[in-house]
């Protein structure tokens, strides 16, 4: 009672009655309710939210918008249907959250967005169908994060992805045809991950890819013909792994290699 006194500037609590003192008490609580519904953004992100977010915008507001920055808000959740009909989107900023799951059909309707910034929150797992409706995508930023696995198909839809960031999570698994669709990818990165072996074909899609990054994972195996595809390849690094041994046609079919990084192996 002290508290709440002091924190309203009132001296003489002692002096209330009990009817002014129930009344005062509810006032007290409805005044902390109402600036916590002001400020007290609870980490959901739907439609209402997002309005809010963005400076309590209309509808219409909203659906006019080609740029929406949510970066360091806190979020940890992704309703479905919050970014609907936003056809004119073209950047979306997603970064420093603390988004860990993002729900099938979060990003439908986003058919012209250009780039997707989701990079440093606390995604564990990228489903397949996440990006199926992003076909103009360009730009896609998923470090920071703590995906284990990149499934197959996961990338299906985006077949004019050109940058794929990828590094700084704890990626273990490729699995077959993860990178199935990026006919267009120009560059990828997968340093600082825990790979152990590169796969025979787990590249094939990425037939013009020029900028390949490697480094700092835990590789001891490079399978036969895992870069055979990689006819357009000017960059590998692969230092910083644990590599003993690379087989004497590993590099053959990477004939536009400029620069080749095998450093602090084994």
């Amino acid at each position: 009672l002290k508290s709440i006194c002091k924190d309203n500037h009132l001296k003489n609590y002692s002096a209330l009655n009990k009817t002014e003192l129930i009344a005062f008490i509810k006032k007290n609580k409805k005044m902390k309710q109402n600036k916590k519904k002001v400020g007290g953004f609870d980490g959901v992100l739907n439609r209402e939210t997002l309005k809010e977010l963005l400076g309590n915008i209309s509808e219409e507001e909203l659906i006019e918008k080609t740029i929406i920055k949510l970066e360091g808000k806190r979020i940890t959740t992704i309703e479905p249907n919050t970014f609907k009909k936003l056809t004119s989107l073209r950047l979306l900023y997603l970064q420093f959250n603390e988004i860990t799951t993002i729900q099938t059909n979060t990003f439908n309707e986003l058919r012209n967005l250009n780039w997707l910034y989701l990079h440093d929150n606390k995604i564990t797992t990228i489903r397949p169908d996440t990006f199926n409706e992003l076909t103009n995508l360009q730009k896609l930023y998923l470090h920071g994060n703590k995906i284990t696995t990149i499934q197959t198909n996961t990338f299906n839809e985006l077949t004019i992805l050109e940058k794929l960031h990828l590094f700084n999570n704890k990626i273990e698994t490729i699995q077959p045809g993860a990178f199935n669709g990026l006919t267009n990818l120009i560059e990828l990165n997968l340093v600082r991950n825990q790979i152990t072996t590169i796969q025979s074909g787990v590249f094939n899609e990425l037939t013009i890819l020029e900028k390949l990054y490697l480094f700092y994972n835990q590789i001891t195996t490079i399978q036969p013909g895992a870069f055979n595809e990689l006819t357009k390849l000017q960059i590998l690094d692969l230092g910083n792994n644990q590599i003993e041994t690379i087989h004497p046609d590993t590099f053959k079919e990477v004939m536009n290699l400029n620069v080749l990084y095998l450093n602090a192996n084994k």
